[in-house]
């Protein structure tokens, strides 16, 4: 009897072990595309950032303006456009660190930025964003970001 349910403990740790592998890789591709998404505006790289998004991708901003809470919309298009676009500087958001959940084909980041045109800090806020597993890989659907320019880490 012993040894059953020494093997019983063996097979679940075995399962476990191998769910918990397969969660840690997911987070894992789920941070690269961020990564990738980052990289890629840095570069201004237009194929890399598509590659980052799914047809439709919305991204919105909430920040305050004139004491006014305010929410800007734009869908991954215009954003790409306006990042490509010929500008002075390098478009530079740092990732401060990364909070990533998942349940299969659905994932969640949390991450706080601080973003920066060359070396000077611009902004800061935290990004939200949301992404699923496609056929080919995992795309973004949705981005929401606070923006603010007091209470930054490096100001």
């Amino acid at each position: 009897m012993r040894k059953l349910h020494t093997l019983t403990f063996m097979f679940v740790s075995l399962l476990l072990s191998g769910s918990i592998n397969a969660q840690k890789n997911q987070k894992e591709e789920v941070k690269q595309v961020v990564v990738n998404l980052f990289d890629a505006m840095r570069a201004s790289n237009e194929r890399g950032l598509k590659s980052c998004f799914h047809k439709g991708a919305i991204l919105e901003t909430v920040y305050e303006k004139e004491g006014e809470m305010r929410l800007h919309r734009m869908d991954a298009d215009d954003f790409i456009n306006q990042v490509v676009e010929p500008h002075a500087g390098v478009y530079n958001e740092v990732i401060k660190s990364y909070t990533i959940e998942t349940d299969g084909k659905m994932a969640s980041v949390w991450a706080p930025y601080e973003f920066y045109l060359d070396d000077k800090l611009l902004h800061c806020g935290v990004n939200s964003i949301q992404l699923f597993k496609h056929n080919d890989g995992w795309k973004i659907t949705y981005v929401i970001d606070t923006r603010q320019v007091e209470g930054c880490l490096n100001e």
